[in-house]
């Protein structure tokens, strides 16, 4: 082989690892974008994570409060129903308290009616009674 050969293989590969040096650089190139756009993207993930737990910890105590006056609203209610049964309990016993007095109060009446009765009778009794004694003493 001649020196005019060996130049024209050396110049070929001068060639081909100035291409493969292109390469190489233009591999370098967007790897380096491509770790850049992961470190960009991890970084979103990472934002969005701490994100998350703060929706997560925000709602945790949402329900937390919502629970606590679910509670309250409960005690609230049972309370109320309560009093409303003793309520009720205080109206029956009134009704019937008011029942027992409107009966005692109608035989009350239904004897003072019978007593004026017995009064009136006794009443035209004793004035017969004197009339006929005046009527017996004038003979």
């Amino acid at each position: 082989m001649g020196k005019a050969e060996v130049l024209e293989v050396l110049n070929a590969q001068e060639m081909l690892i100035g291409e493969l040096e292109s390469k190489v650089s233009s591999l370098e190139s967007r790897t380096n974008a491509a770790e850049s756009e992961a470190k960009r993207l991890q970084s979103h993930i990472d934002s969005l994570k701490q994100e998350v737990a703060g929706t997560n910890g925000r709602e945790k105590d949402s329900q937390t409060q919502l629970l606590q006056e679910l509670e309250r609203v409960e005690k609230r209610l049972h309370a109320q129903l309560d009093c409303y049964s003793e309520l009720e309990i205080k109206l029956q016993e009134e009704i019937q308290r008011r029942a027992a007095a409107e009966e005692k109060a109608n035989t009350v009446e239904n004897q003072l009616e019978m007593f004026k009765e017995i009064k009136e009778k006794a009443a035209e009794a004793f004035t017969r009674e004197i009339f006929l004694l005046k009527q017996e003493l004038e003979r």
